[in-house]
């Protein structure tokens, strides 16, 4: 969790620019869409007007539109659709349905350190399973492996399994993506003990061609977690995308909504997430990733020059770049990143920047440009500090 940037009360958000009206900042401390993108409100202002908010058991045409936008745009296999009010709520409706459908099986295996939400599974689960002892109340028996290590996956799943989750983007202690070959190897692991594969692509989704980078990298997940930028970054929204099969086995062909909450898929956060889908069309264009991959190495080379022999980690995700300290100095690094005008994402000794959709290229060089030159003056003047 980031504490550092919890002192500010914003009052207006536009594009990455934050403001509390006195002071103005390039919020990178999330992998968001962005604010106020005037495409975006403005199908959100039109539907409020004709109706925001519908009964859960009745079908609304904002929401129909929807899933048949996403059936378009998930894998080909993926065909059922439940939207949520946020991806945390995506993510534990996504453990719902894989528990029944393997309800005498009792555990669920984890790969990699990731955030996967704040919810109660997702807690149990996220970073390496360190709040799973906390108290949570989880009914499954949690086991985690480290990222992309097939052979220690191999040990851990067995026929008691019902789920291995992964996310695509590992996130502690650096960043590091999936491979395809690993993806590949990870969907053999679960099919060859009869567990459901489910991918959680809160931090991706949107930052890789085609939108989903389980389709770049052949993951072929049985469920699909997504969301963090699907509301446009003007109302909150999360989905996940299942199997039929996987569907019908749990509610066979009955309403929807029994696996749904009151407000979930209203009209008003269906048109936010229809209107935020036309806008990722362009962002995940080959051209444009390609671009912000380039800027990102650029810069990560920049820093590695820069901080040679510091101890300091520098690592690149899509459209993201962490730092990843030998000591506990990044709360106080991150405090004087913001000084800057740039909000972080910090954990632990890590740092992260990630653009928003809304950030061009430009802008998101230009923010790089400020940490490396930021850190350039603090190694030079300041060694100590740094670790």
């Amino acid at each position: 969790m980031n504490t550092l940037i919890q002192d500010i009360s914003i009052t207006s958000a536009a594009g990455a620019v934050v403001s509390d009206g006195e002071h103005s900042w390039q919020d990178l401390s999330a992998f968001g869409f962005g604010y106020q993108c005037p495409d975006v409100v403005n199908d959100v202002v039109a539907q409020m007007q004709r109706g925001g908010l519908s009964s859960r058991v009745l079908m609304s045409r904002p929401m129909l539109q929807l899933v048949e936008q996403l059936a378009q745009l998930t894998p080909e296999d993926l065909t059922m659709t439940y939207l949520c009010n946020s991806p945390d709520e995506a993510f534990e409706g996504a453990i719902k349905l894989a528990r029944g459908h393997n309800p005498q099986r009792r555990e669920i295996v984890v790969v990699g350190q990731a955030d996967f939400g704040c919810m109660t599974y997702s807690r149990a689960m996220s970073w390496g399973g360190c709040n799973a002892a906390d108290g949570w109340g989880v009914a499954v028996d949690l086991a985690f492996v480290p990222f992309a290590e097939i052979a220690a996956l191999e040990q851990t799943v067995t026929a008691r399994t019902l789920a291995v989750v992964v996310n695509p983007l590992e996130q502690l202690p650096e960043l590091l993506l999936l491979g395809r070959e690993q993806a590949q190897q990870i969907r053999q692991v679960a099919d060859r003990h009869g567990a459901l594969l489910i991918a959680c692509e809160l931090q991706t989704f949107g930052r890789c061609e085609g939108l989903f980078h389980s389709l770049v990298s052949g993951l072929s997940p049985d469920i699909l977690v997504y969301g963090e930028a699907l509301g446009g970054g003007v109302l909150p929204i999360g989905a996940y995308t299942a199997r039929r099969c996987v569907n019908e086995s749990v509610y066979g062909g009955r309403n929807l909504a029994l696996h749904g909450s009151t407000t979930a898929g209203n009209p008003a956060s269906c048109a936010a997430a229809s209107a935020a889908l036309k806008q990722m069309a362009a962002r995940t264009e080959h051209e444009v990733i390609r671009r912000f991959a380039e800027v990102t190495s650029i810069a990560a080379e920049r820093l590695r020059r820069v901080l040679a022999g510091s101890g300091i980690r520098v690592s690149t995700g899509p459209a993201a770049l962490q730092l990843t300290l030998p000591g506990p100095s990044a709360a106080a690094l991150a405090e004087r990143l913001r000084q800057h005008g740039l909000l972080v994402w910090q954990r632990g000794n890590a740092l992260r920047l990630s653009a928003p959709l809304l950030m061009t290229v430009s802008q998101w060089s230009d923010s790089l440009t400020v940490v490396v030159d930021f850190m350039k003056h603090t190694q030079a003047n300041t060694d100590k500090e740094l670790v």
